[in-house]
């Protein structure tokens, strides 16, 4: 995804996920700045869309975040 940022000339972020077990995650971080950001999120497999849905939650609450 690095790359395709690279030849975009756009700034890059990233949802780091840790695993209990399998469709369970344990956590979740936001990596990368997103202040005044539009997100384009992608994911490798959507089976249940659980996870870009909380990393969209996890985006959105970043955002609300940051001070005025």
């Amino acid at each position: 995804m690095t790359s395709i940022a690279d030849r975009l000339n756009v700034d890059f972020a990233l949802i780091h996920k840790e695993r209990k077990k399998a469709n369970e995650v344990a956590a979740m971080v936001l990596v990368g700045d997103v202040k005044d950001r539009v997100a384009i999120l992608v994911d490798d497999m959507a089976d249940t869309c659980g996870t870009i849905c909380h990393a969209a939650d996890k985006y959105v609450a970043d955002l609300v975040s940051y001070p005025n």
